[in-house]
């Protein structure tokens, strides 16, 4: 039996993005993440109006979004402090001395110019409300400036960083790992017309590809972020795997594919460590999953909501 890792082909990894997203749901997570989301957002927007249920619309139904208030104060109070850094020098000769003061200016030039910070407390408002946040790092050659052009007269830039937000139904991994993590799957959106440019020897497989997988139900990123939509879209999804340097891997692995068939991208690992970083408000005991307060409070944002509907129903009925 050989190791996924090593094939890393698209159909095996698309299995065990599904294992992922079955185990989820098996344990109540998925659950749990898309009712924070329906009340974080007032119901699918319930709490902008009143509204009326019952066999006869006797009921009218009134949301006071307490939730989103209380999470929205506890990242305000996380992140009212900027980011601490020091950047010190292992030696201490003047190179090594003026090179740590200006790692200093680079880190403020991506906090501040880059939005680095933004996505920090996006980071920390879903893992306040779905357990877990995490940030991706990327290198992507078609940032910067352009410096030349190559000899197909196409653009040549500088590259930079590049970084994403990721909430814990787009970071595929293993559960029962609760140290750290072997391999992960990255899930995001693309455009595929811009995709199928990046790669013009698969364009008609991309161009044909009409994101149906990304808008499962059962699988659901759409879904928890109110943006389900049964139309054909530009935007597809797209799945990035990074394994860990091991002794069954010595280089490491970066796979990037679009489904259990087409693989786009492969090769050895291009960083020192696979560049996703995590927070949580704790963690859930022998998984590598997370947990929040706001869990908690789930059950008292609904047991509020039915109570001012009652006294409003009463008094707009009697």
């Amino acid at each position: 039996m050989e190791y996924f890792g090593i094939k890393c082909a698209p159909s095996e990894l698309m299995e065990r993005v599904d294992e992922y997203y079955k185990r989820l749901s098996d344990i109540g997570h998925t659950q749990k993440m898309q009712k924070s989301c329906l009340f974080y957002f007032g119901q699918n927007n319930k709490s902008s109006h009143l509204s009326r249920f019952g066999s006869q619309y006797q009921n009218t139904m009134v949301v006071v979004n307490d939730y989103r208030s209380i999470i929205q104060h506890s990242v305000t109070l996380i992140t009212s402090n900027r980011p601490a850094y020091d950047v010190r020098a292992t030696n201490t000769d003047y190179k090594s001395q003026t090179q740590s003061i200006l790692g200093e200016q680079i880190l403020d030039y991506y906090l501040r110019e880059k939005g680095l910070e933004g996505h920090l407390k996006t980071a920390c408002n879903y893992a306040m409300r779905y357990s877990e946040g995490f940030i991706g790092l990327d290198w992507d050659v078609n940032l910067g400036r352009i410096y030349e052009v190559d000899s197909e007269g196409n653009p040549v830039a500088e590259g930079d960083i590049q970084y994403k937000v990721y909430n814990p139904l787009q970071v595929i991994r293993d559960i029962d790992n609760d140290g750290e993590q072997d391999w992960v799957i990255l899930v995001s959106k693309i455009n595929k017309f811009e995709l199928a440019a990046r790669f013009p020897e698969h364009e008609e497989a991309i161009l044909r590809d009409d994101g149906a997988r990304y808008r499962r139900e059962d699988t659901e990123i759409d879904y928890l972020l109110h943006s389900k939509n049964d139309k054909e879209c530009e935007m597809v999804p797209i799945y990035l795997f990074y394994h860990k340097k091991s002794a069954v891997l010595p280089e490491g692995k970066m796979c990037l594919f679009l489904d259990e068939q087409l693989k786009l991208l492969e090769g050895p690992l291009p960083y020192q460590e696979v560049p996703l970083y995590r927070i949580a408000p704790d963690n859930f005991d022998n998984t590598c999953l997370g947990y929040t307060m706001a869990f908690d409070l789930l059950s008292l944002q609904e047991a509020s909501d039915k109570l001012y509907s009652g006294v409003v129903s009463n008094n707009l009925t009697f």
